[in-house]
């Protein structure tokens, strides 16, 4: 049964390379498919779209938060794939492989429920959602799309309009005008990525890109920035805030706080703007040296993930001093000059992943907004490439 599982959920598909998948034909198809535009990067071009972004205005990014549904999650009792008992194996099987890892339960996250764009800043609609509906409904679709392009060649990408050839992807588009807006039909999970750029004792500024580890569930050994992570809710009782999560992101990610990590169990949320690196953030935002704000919402088209990019800029170099930064098991190494980068040769590590690839699709959009936001409301590099 386990063979069969695997092969069904597609998991299987999860960590092979298939080199269609990021090719500008299958981007393409993707584009017509959704009636969007990929994002371009130095003549690359990403299986991703910028649905909303802040050039230069500063939006904290709790502000496009809109309304949220409390209603207690369970778990779905099927899918397109998987009628109810065989849906239940499947979330067996699902838990069994990801618990493989360091962690050992499964998380509340916050879903998309839909996203509005007609208003200034964007509205995100949210509602609870368990993370192994997430695998099964949402980030199996880019593995389906691998089983799929295996057996394709690159002029026969648009065979993928063909019925059948992708049942999960779909048995969502009968139900949903366009999935990249609403989250139903599905366990929408949302993510969040972090641009941190900071300056140093030497005057000069920084950011952070790493790589993440192989034990990680989703887009192992791929270079992204940090801190940056799923949505996560750590109890029913947490408050549905980006901050939040960026801050614990950053404490789990940046400085190893094991306490922050998840047990499964409720865990009190209010100490986190206490720790020593959160507390001086907060205190020299309010000061304005430093500012968190919210560049961008894009969608991963591969696994029609929704995702909110954000930025910390920090003008003090008290910050970098302040904590020694030490990254955990998620990133493949804890060397912290390893993970930060001279923000003057920005340039130079996009054109390396632009060149080499192997960074998730989402990390040079949070990048490239990021970096637009730093020129256009600081004058600091160029706006664009």
């Amino acid at each position: 049964m386990e063979n069969a599982l695997s092969e069904k959920t597609y998991f299987k598909y999860r960590d092979e390379v298939v080199h269609l998948i990021e090719s500008p034909e299958l981007i393409n198809h993707l584009e017509k498919r959704y009636e969007c535009k990929a994002f371009q990067l130095n003549n690359k071009i990403y299986p991703v779209t910028v649905l909303w972004k802040n050039d230069n205005e500063y939006i904290h990014p709790d502000a496009i938060l809109g309304q949220f549904d409390k209603s207690e999650p369970h778990p779905l009792e099927k899918s397109p794939l998987f009628e109810p008992e065989e849906y239940k194996n499947a979330r067996s099987f699902i838990k069994e492989e990801f618990e493989k890892g360091p962690i050992k339960y499964e998380g509340i996250h916050y879903s998309m429920q839909g996203i509005d764009i007609s208003t200034n800043p964007a509205k995100i609609n949210g509602a609870y959602c368990l993370y192994y509906d997430n695998i099964l409904t949402q980030y199996a679709m880019e593995w389906e799309l691998k089983k799929a392009l295996k057996n394709l060649k690159l002029n026969t990408i648009d065979l993928l309009f063909n019925p059948d050839i992708l049942p999960l992807r779909e048995a969502l588009e009968e139900k949903i005008k366009n999935p990249i807006f609403n989250g139903k039909g599905r366990s929408a999970a949302l993510s969040i990525s972090t641009l941190l750029v900071f300056k140093k004792d030497d005057g000069k500024f920084w950011f952070i890109l790493h790589k993440r580890s192989s034990e990680v569930g989703v887009s192992p050994k791929m270079q992204h920035v940090v801190p940056s992570g799923m949505f996560e809710a750590k109890d029913l009782t947490a408050q549905w805030s980006i901050e939040t999560n960026i801050w614990r992101e950053l404490l789990e990610e940046l400085y190893n706080k094991k306490e922050f990590q998840g047990s499964g169990k409720q865990e009190t949320q209010e100490n986190i703007k206490y720790k020593k690196p959160i507390k001086l953030l907060r205190e020299m935002i309010v000061e304005g040296s430093a500012e968190l704000c919210v560049t961008g919402i894009c969608s991963d088209l591969l696994s029609m993930r929704p995702e909110i990019c954000t930025i910390i800029f920090v003008k003090d170099s008290s910050f970098a001093s302040a904590k020694k930064m030490k990254t955990n098991w998620e990133i493949e190494t804890d060397i912290y000059d390893k993970v930060a980068k001279p923000y003057d040769l920005i340039n130079e590590t996009i054109e390396d992943f632009s060149t080499k690839g192997n960074i998730a699709v989402t990390a040079p959009v949070c990048i490239q907004l990021g970096r637009n936001w730093i020129a256009q409301r600081h004058g600091i590099g160029s706006k664009k490439q």
